[in-house]
């Protein structure tokens, strides 16, 4: 009995020790910790972040846009003629768009690991290539006023092999600035002419035995004048045929425009040639025809044959091109890129 109470004081007195030598673990009240954050503390946080948000979201919205090149910003179209009977010419503003955009146009990277770079080491040469005129819903016998619409038609496949892309959309033109057509002035000549018609008809007359008579050394001045390469694969001349026999007569002497195809399409229709083939595919196979080139197509050579100029001489394409003057091999170039 003395043994059990002498434990329990012994147990007593030890209770203040322990409450000495771990004050801490047996307080029943924890102090507050150091790390916990400060309203204070946290407020200039939340606004330093919300400011560099709306700052990144601003640059997002106001830094400029690339959406592509609108091809109808360097489209340059004209109306030339008179009222009601006028002409619509079109040509690409090549030196505007490189002036503006030629940093711009590259390859996408899938066309720079392709055959494209070989063939046109410069990605601009690719899109002179690729970006044809648009087709105009009307081009000739137009008048002041009238609203013409166009659209790009070109393959869409081959525009995206450039890094930028290029905008297809179409618009429209109003004809403007065509001549109005003096009435009375032209009245006034035709009675002048009557009153002339009655003096000069002897005249005329005497004149045309002279001029029958000169025919034949005229062609033959007209054929020197206009001399095309010949079959030899020099420079030998090509009797001038009758009216209507070229399609385009002056392949090799004339540079043909953009505006020229404008107008060749407009009037040629596919279905005038052997096989559909277009306007620019014939005229290439005109020039080459002139050279002799020997057809495959038996429709192509029917229809050649049927000129007095062709002489057939080579079935060697490959042969033709280098005996092609420079006039000529621009002009396969050019029509080429609308085949």
């Amino acid at each position: 009995m003395t043994e059990q109470f002498n434990e329990n004081k012994n147990i007593e007195n030890a209770s203040p020790e322990e409450e000495q030598i771990f004050p801490g673990a047996l307080s029943s009240k924890a102090e507050p910790s150091n790390t916990e954050a400060k309203p204070g503390q946290i407020l200039p946080g939340l606004v330093i972040f919300a400011l560099l948000v709306i700052a990144g979201g601003g640059f997002l919205l106001l830094r400029p846009k690339n959406n592509g090149i609108d091809l109808n910003a360097y489209l340059k179209i004209q109306s030339i003629g008179s009222d009601g009977q006028g002409t619509l010419e079109a040509e690409m503003d090549w030196d505007a768009l490189l002036e503006k955009e030629k940093e711009n146009i590259r390859y996408s990277k899938e066309a720079e690991e392709g055959f494209l770079p070989l063939l046109y080491p410069d990605a601009v040469d690719y899109a002179k290539n690729i970006i044809m005129l648009p087709d105009f819903s009307q081009t000739t016998d137009l008048k002041n006023g009238d609203t013409v619409q166009y659209h790009w038609d070109f393959s869409e496949e081959s525009a995206k092999n450039l890094a930028i892309p290029l905008s297809l959309k179409g618009g429209s033109y109003k004809v403007s600035g065509l001549t109005k057509e003096d009435s009375k002035k032209t009245s006034d000549t035709t009675d002048q002419n009557k009153e002339n018609g009655s003096e000069q008809a002897a005249l005329a007359e005497n004149e045309n035995e002279s001029t029958m008579e000169q025919s034949t050394v005229s062609t033959e001045t007209r054929s020197d004048s206009n001399a095309q390469p010949g079959a030899e694969g020099g420079n030998a001349s090509v009797q001038t045929p009758t009216t209507g026999e070229y399609l385009y007569a002056e392949s090799a002497s004339r540079l043909l425009t953009t505006a020229d195809v404008s107008n060749f399409q407009a009037r040629y229709p596919n279905s005038m040639f052997p096989g559909e083939r277009s306007i620019t595919q014939m005229i290439i196979n005109e020039m080459y025809a002139r050279h002799g080139y020997i057809f495959k197509d038996q429709a192509l050579t029917d229809y050649f044959a049927q000129k007095s100029w062709y002489t057939p001489r080579t079935a060697d394409m490959e042969e033709i091109y280098p005996v092609m003057n420079d006039v000529e091999q621009a002009n396969v170039t050019l029509l080429r890129t609308y085949s």
